[in-house]
């Protein structure tokens, strides 16, 4: 029997058609589609943009299928209200999301944004100059804020490079690793700070200079989610003026334009946000998705002679 599937959020075109092929699909996104109330098989829930607010009083859904990670608390709460079950496919992906936080930080710490432009453009060659230096990644400190349920194996990841990594968090009983209850204290103890706002229905986390700048000229910063126009704008202030030596943001489409003065920054990683995922690790969330969504094979009878 054909299904009834709504989308809300940013869903690959790619995966919509797959999930077009179970029955009758519609995107809450689009204002043509509110009018449409009543019940759906499943929604699957992609990445939301900055005060997403789905009516969800006016739906009921038999599921609700975790596909994005940015969208805020409020969101998630009231659709998980008017859903009987609710699919989180990322508990048995979380590594793959450390592994991407890692190796920003290794990346940024290392310098190679700013170290191949100098040798591509001839600089190296023709100027006696010393290329830009990486930090030694030994004690380097990195604090995370935002994204409690991967900060354990990014720790894992990165003390295997003699870095030592911290979280924010109100709750110091929850959490294995140290543990600081104001964001300031933790850019102040932190060389990296990580923020991942919104990040899976985790709290908005506002971006300041007065934050930031407690990392010092030498501090960096790695904006993971929820990356909003003005943090764009404190990130570029903040890089333009040396107050920080690094940063990478991962954005949105609508984030950003290919006029953009940050884009010319050469201490600046710029990466699409769907780059959070590893090939392997999206192909086996969207295929967990499809498997929950699929009709339950029947129990065939004895076969007849």
């Amino acid at each position: 029997m054909a299904l009834k599937l709504a989308t809300y959020g940013h869903v690959p075109a790619r995966f919509r058609r797959t999930l077009s092929t179970f029955g009758e699909l519609v995107d809450l996104s689009s204002l043509a589609a509110r009018s449409d109330n009543g019940y759906y098989d499943a929604l699957i829930l992609g990445d939301c943009d900055e005060g997403a607010i789905l009516g969800s009083d006016r739906y009921r859904f038999s599921q609700l299928c975790l596909y994005g990670t940015q969208y805020g608390g409020d969101l998630l709460r009231s659709v998980a209200a008017v859903s009987e079950r609710i699919l989180d496919p990322y508990v048995k992906h979380r590594a793959s999301i450390a592994d991407y936080i890692a190796s920003l930080a290794v990346s940024l710490l290392s310098k190679v944004v700013q170290e191949d432009p100098y040798v591509r453009s001839g600089m190296w060659a023709i100027n006696d100059f010393s290329p830009p230096l990486r930090r030694g990644l030994p004690f380097v400190r990195i604090g995370i804020a935002g994204a409690p349920e991967v900060s354990e194996t990014v720790s894992t990841r990165c003390t295997a490079f003699g870095m030592e990594v911290a979280v924010f968090a109100a709750d110091h009983r929850s959490h294995k690793l140290p543990v600081f209850s104001s964001l300031e204290e933790l850019a102040m103890w932190a060389d990296l700070l990580v923020i991942a706002s919104k990040f899976r229905g985790g709290p908005a986390i506002l971006l300041s200079r007065h934050l930031v700048q407690h990392l010092g000229r030498d501090g960096a910063l790695i904006l993971l989610s929820g990356t909003t126009q003005r943090d764009v704008e404190v990130v570029q202030e903040m890089l333009e003026d040396g107050s920080i030596a690094g940063a990478a943001l991962c954005v949105e489409r609508s984030n950003l334009f290919l006029d953009h003065p940050i884009f010319s920054m050469h201490n600046l990683i710029l990466s699409p946000r769907s780059a959070i995922h590893s090939q392997q690790s999206l192909g086996a969330i969207e295929g967990d998705i499809c498997a929950r969504l699929a009709p339950e094979p029947r129990e065939q009878g004895p076969k007849t002679p």
